[in-house]
């Protein structure tokens, strides 16, 4: 497949115009769809405008909870617990649920409350657990956010962009615990005190769409609708943010028909698959054979001809030991995005007798200690010779 693949390649960027498309008819006040592959944005509007995001803030608190607890943990209502307003699990002070307990809480009551217990069990405190949110948003790509709590009630300072949860929704549906609770429609959550609210059902619509993984809805008066999507397609993930939207329902439904319907993954090469024959230095062998250390695909409008992947090798010199990082299998796009995956050493391959300077010098070393050994010898032999005659 690769050999094929190789002849033809990519031509995207993020922005329809630049395809010839129009542009889907969205009213949200911000808007984006991305591979959830590769973070590949296929379309945006005021993507990077912030705004208040609401209780898609939780997502967030469900990938930090699944990161920082086990599913059997139980997690204890702090004693204040009742000060938190709105949509509530209704705790009650020291009562205890399991942290996969919480995690439905979270993304199908979408609790306010829960969110508050779980925040102050990971980070001892709710700012704290502000600190931990915001550091792990960076590291999921995140540029113009910033949390102040770990549930989404309004807070002039609590901020974040449609790219920036779109960014942090890909990498939380890496998560099989956050992924699972994304898409579930009813939960019954053990507890401690209150046994006559157990039964979790959502009021997420989009889940009765085919293909659809969940993900969070949102609503203050200040942020107004707002939601994230994930919806799979023959295997094919993508990831739809909507904010302010007068109709965040039909607003993300047009996002992924036109997404689906426009544009399509492609495979590059497989995870494992030879793609090259690496020259080595000062090794048993000359070369050693490259595999793809994971599978390499991009997106692009259908139709599109594409242009060849580049093959970065690094200066090899033996000893290769396999799965060794040998070099980089490069695709870049018209807007200058980079897609890579590594390539690894298929084999082992040692170093000569001589390493880098060759045999020669070895051999006359292991030379000069035979011929010093001999000569060290001789001279113990005849003493013990005359020793013995006497």
């Amino acid at each position: 497949m690769l050999s094929m693949l190789i002849a033809s390649a990519i031509a995207v960027a993020p922005q329809a115009s630049m395809f010839g498309l129009a542009e889907p008819p969205i009213k949200s006040q911000s808007a984006i769809i991305i591979d959830a592959d590769s973070g590949q944005v296929l379309w945006g509007k005021n993507e990077h405008v912030q705004r208040f995001p609401a209780s898609t803030t939780k997502i967030m608190t469900a990938l930090l909870l699944a990161e920082h607890t086990k599913p059997e943990d139980i997690i204890r209502a702090p004693n204040d617990v009742q000060n938190v307003k709105e949509a509530s699990l209704n705790l009650r002070p020291g009562e205890r649920v399991s942290s996969e307990g919480m995690m439905y809480a979270l993304m199908i009551r979408s609790g306010n409350d829960a969110a508050y217990a779980v925040a102050v069990h990971i980070a001892g405190s709710q700012a704290k657990f502000s600190e931990l949110m915001n550091a792990r948003a960076k590291e999921c790509g995140a540029r113009n956010t910033r949390f102040n709590n770990p549930h989404g009630l309004n807070d002039p300072v609590h901020i974040t962009t449609a790219y920036d949860l779109a960014m942090i929704a890909k990498e939380a549906m890496k998560n099989e615990r956050v992924r699972q609770a994304a898409a579930a429609k009813t939960y019954t959550v053990t507890r401690s005190v209150n046994q006559q609210d157990t039964l979790l059902k959502t009021k997420n619509r989009f889940l009765d769409v085919a293909g659809s993984e969940g993900i969070k809805t949102g609503y203050t008066n200040p942020a107004g609708h707002c939601f994230v999507g994930a919806k799979s397609v023959n295997g094919w993930r993508l990831i739809t943010v909507v904010l302010k939207s007068e109709d965040w329902f039909k607003d993300t439904c047009t996002l992924f028909d036109w997404a689906y319907a426009n544009f399509e993954r492609k495979s590059v090469g497989e995870r494992g698959e030879e793609i090259t024959e690496a020259a080595v230095v000062g090794g048993v062998k000359n070369t050693v054979p490259g595999r793809l250390g994971r599978s390499l695909t991009y997106v692009t409008s259908r139709g599109d001809e594409a242009r060849s992947p580049g093959i970065l090798m690094q200066e090899l010199r033996a000893p290769i030991s396999e799965g060794q990082a040998i070099g980089r299998f490069v695709v870049e796009l018209d807007d200058g995005t980079r897609h890579e995956a590594p390539i690894l050493a298929a084999a082992t391959v040692p170093a000569s007798f001589g390493g880098k300077y060759g045999s020669w010098p070895l051999a006359i070393v292991a030379g000069l200690a035979v011929l010093i050994t001999f000569f060290v010898r001789k001279p113990r032999k005849r003493i013990h010779r005359r020793t013995s005659n006497a």
